[in-house]
């Protein structure tokens, strides 16, 4: 069984991990289009779970103390859903593996 995560935790969570992205980058990430990203996001900035910034150029979201809150509520409800556990300890297990021989590759001369 496979379980698919909503556009807004998807965003959120993205927004989250990223630290600051603009919403082109947000939907790269996510798989979320980019006309929900653009909604979603004025949405937690609403919620006062993000804030949108400006520096030169370059402009992004980033999360609040309350949206990093927020995100890890949704996380911990998510994970109880039918599923939901087992996809994420799968997608985990996955990692572990990766992770290891990136490690390897980074470290071995």
């Amino acid at each position: 069984m496979t379980h698919t995560s909503s556009p807004d935790l998807l965003v959120l969570h993205a927004v989250r991990v990223s630290g600051f992205a603009d919403g082109t980058a947000v939907s790269r990430r996510t798989g979320v289009d980019q006309d929900t990203v653009g909604e979603l996001l004025p949405d937690f900035e609403a919620y006062g779970w993000g804030t949108h910034a400006a520096f030169g150029p370059t402009s992004g979201w980033t999360l609040t103390e309350r949206g990093r809150d927020e995100d890890s509520r949704k996380l911990g409800r998510e994970l109880e859903e039918p599923g939901a556990r087992d996809a994420a300890e799968q997608a985990h297990k996955a990692f572990e593996i990766l992770n290891g021989q990136l490690v390897r590759a980074c470290t071995d001369r």
